[in-house]
């Protein structure tokens, strides 16, 4: 589990990240600097922006972020 400030910039790296209380297939992924959601919604507009604002207080929350893991079933 991550803080947020260490966890949103894996983003940019390319890694699903999802927050300990959304359902277990719910995560958030970055395109050309915005972040959707796993339905495809925006969830913000503007990456930097967004994590230049939220982590101080996000950071509060503790360790409630950790990358999203698709799991792969072998019999499909």
């Amino acid at each position: 589990m991550f803080i947020f400030s260490k966890a949103f910039p894996l983003l940019k790296k390319g890694y699903r990240i999802r927050h300990k209380r959304w359902p277990d297939l719910y995560f958030i992924t970055l395109k050309e600097n915005k972040v959707y959601d796993s339905s495809g919604n925006l969830y913000t507009q503007d990456f930097d922006e967004y994590f230049d604002k939220n982590s101080e207080v996000s950071d509060n929350a503790g360790h409630v972020w950790e990358i999203y893991y698709e799991i792969m079933d072998e019999n499909l």
